[in-house]
């Protein structure tokens, strides 16, 4: 069995070797739509409304993280790019605690050298299509539910990951649909995750 000293440092490890393969696209521009919601940050910082003034296809929170992206930096592509490569990291440390607190110190490990090597990981980490800050949302909300009983922290998580995109919801109803099924005593459980997990989707979208 790994100590957990170890299992911290073949984290590192990887996380390193995951960055220097990554970064080499953080400088390098590449056609497709993460250049439109680029442009689309930029007019949600010159005032400018989704949905109302442009068409925008997906909840709101993606386009306006790069709004306050540009709005502080500018247009620096590094900065853009980096957004989605910092959330990849962000899911990859809470898988890693996820199997780590719930199953031992070698399955973490594994858990997140399997997240890490991923193809599909690996070539979107550096494009910003929204889809790595929602699975940030929706794993660390995973998180704090498993592992944590936490009912309120992991709605609201749910909730930024919903209006981040909506193919969020579909594991989230899944996870509902499985906490409903429960025994009587998780019913206030369920009632506070599915209250706050609502009042945000509400409130932000």
């Amino acid at each position: 069995m790994l100590k957990n000293k170890h299992a911290y440092a073949l984290l590192l490890i990887f996380i390193a070797g995951f960055c220097l393969i990554a970064i080499k696209g953080l400088g390098t521009a590449q056609p497709g739509d993460e250049n439109v919601y680029y442009y689309m940050g930029k007019m949600v910082w010159e005032g400018k409304v989704p949905y109302k003034d442009f068409f925008y296809a997906h909840p709101p929170l993606h386009i306006y993280l790069m709004a306050l992206a540009y709005g502080i930096f500018g247009f620096n592509i590094v900065i853009l790019k980096f957004i989605p490569l910092a959330s990849t990291l962000v899911s990859a440390f809470f898988v890693f605690k996820i199997a780590k607190e719930k199953f031992g110190n070698s399955e973490a490990v594994i858990s997140s050298l399997l997240f890490l090597s991923s193809y599909s990981l690996l070539f979107n980490s550096v494009f910003s299509f929204g889809i790595e800050v929602a699975a940030m949302f929706l794993i660390s909300g995973f998180y704090f539910l498993w592992n944590k009983n936490n009912y309120i922290a992991s709605g609201i998580l749910f909730g930024l990951a919903g209006i981040t995109r909506l193919l969020a919801l579909i594991p989230i109803l899944v996870i509902f649909a499985a906490i409903s099924c429960q025994a009587e005593k998780s019913s206030s459980g369920f009632r506070r995750h599915f209250s706050s997990f609502s009042c945000l989707l509400m409130a932000l979208s």
